[in-house]
């Protein structure tokens, strides 16, 4: 039973006439008659009682009608979802991010992908960034935003340059580093420099020990990492203990914590961060490409 033969019956149905459906339909009233009755054929039962004065379905046939009204809407509307997904119109996105900082810099190039693609269910999630290869690898997300060294070592994983950040200081609401100009980091005697745990991410670990060891750090001042992988933990960190500083991006300039300050003017002359976002080859998702265009749309200006 073909789906236009379902069509032809649900007209003849509602309309009570072969007549009148052959016309909704365009085709004769033969074709139309003959189709039904090979229908009630295929099927085993009557699906109309017929008379000279009048046609109405019998108590089979209205069941029928019923079911098959139904089927045959949910059949284009199926046919329009898999459609749009394969277009990349529908669908689901999730992207991760390794703070909740860095999901509000990128929130404007998110809300692009959600103008283009409305019918797309767009999901955040803030994860440590050493698990996301691995979610990448096994489609528990779709897209990544964060460094590029653990990727770019990878086969099956593709990445894309997304922007490039400067560096400051982050310091404690309190800290004696206020109080006294810094030309470099070898400038700072002692205090506690917070930064990510890289330890299960061994590329990004091996570049980030080399660009510590070109900034020259005190001698006496010591590095707290263990467990510590995002941002907001580092913050947090840091505004708590009044010896504390670290390196972040240039987006956390500003007020957004009440107990850590950010150097930004007079601060050590920092380099730069990279970010980059990663997507697995093996990933399907029709959404990803146009997803992947708007996150490294530079005429979209972050949010910072």
């Amino acid at each position: 039973m073909e789906i236009n033969g379902i069509h032809y019956f649900i007209c003849a149905a509602e309309l009570l006439s072969f007549t009148k459906a052959a016309e909704e339909c365009f085709i004769t009233q033969t074709a139309m008659s003959q189709h039904i009755q090979s229908m009630e054929k295929e099927l085993g039962f009557q699906l109309f009682n017929r008379s000279t004065r009048k046609m109405e379905l019998t108590p089979a046939g209205r069941e029928f009608y019923l079911n098959m009204k139904a089927l045959y809407h949910n059949y284009y509307q199926s046919v329009d979802k898999s459609r749009s997904l394969a277009n990349g119109v529908a669908g689901h996105l999730t992207i991760e991010v390794g703070s909740i900082v860095e999901g509000m810099v990128f929130a404007p190039r998110f809300k692009k992908i959600q103008d283009l693609l409305p019918s797309v269910q767009i999901r955040i999630r803030v994860v440590h960034p050493y698990k996301m290869i691995d979610h990448l690898k096994h489609n528990k997300c779709d897209i990544t935003i964060g460094f590029p060294y653990e990727p770019e070592s990878d086969k099956d994983i593709q990445t894309r340059f997304v922007s490039e950040f400067r560096d400051y200081l982050m310091v404690n609401r309190d800290s004696p580093l206020l109080h006294f100009p810094l030309r470099s980091l070898s400038d700072i005697r002692e205090g506690t420099l917070v930064l990510p745990d890289w330890s299960k991410m061994p590329n990004t670990q091996r570049f980030m020990q080399q660009r510590l060891k070109e900034l020259s750090l005190g001698e006496d001042c010591r590095i707290e990492s263990e467990n510590i992988y995002s941002l907001d933990e580092i913050t947090l960190f840091v505004s708590i203990n009044r010896d504390a500083f670290s390196i972040v991006p240039e987006y956390v300039v500003g007020d957004l914590y009440n107990n850590v300050v950010v150097l930004s003017q007079g601060a050590p002359n920092l380099k730069t961060s990279v970010t980059s976002l990663a997507f697995s080859s093996h990933n399907d998702n029709p959404v990803i490409p146009q997803a992947v265009s708007c996150i490294c749309d530079t005429r979209i200006p972050l949010s910072y």
